[in-house]
């Protein structure tokens, strides 16, 4: 865990465009969502999160969260402006259906520096 925190933190001071995906309790007041958004007022990188999640707190004192598109050209579209993006307590997103143009995943790891922390 500590060689992937150290890959993370590498990551989001490199000065390319970043952002942390997080999910699941990660969302939460008192669970995450308050240090996330410590990183990216730290780093300048994004918050972002999934369409459909079960909560995700919000207001005054915590931190803007990106909701990924729900139609995959859009998603697809927001997940490529960054350069490196950390997953935590997430995984990478795909698209939902089988769309006309195919697209599937939203994260290119040949261009991309995608880095899973649990």
């Amino acid at each position: 865990l500590g060689a992937m925190l150290n890959a993370a933190a590498t990551a989001l001071r490199s000065g390319d465009k970043a952002a942390i995906y997080v999910g699941g309790a990660g969302l939460w007041k008192g669970q995450g969502l308050e240090t996330a958004g410590l990183i990216a007022d730290t780093t300048g990188c994004d918050i972002i999160c999934d369409n459909a999640f079960a909560r995700v707190d919000r207001g005054a004192g915590l931190p803007n969260v990106i909701r990924l598109p729900y139609f995959p050209a859009d998603a697809l579209a927001e997940m490529q402006r960054h350069e490196t993006i950390v997953f935590i307590g997430a995984r990478v997103p795909v698209a939902m259906f089988g769309y006309e143009d195919g697209i599937s995943q939203l994260a290119d790891p040949t261009k991309q520096r995608l880095i899973m922390i649990d």
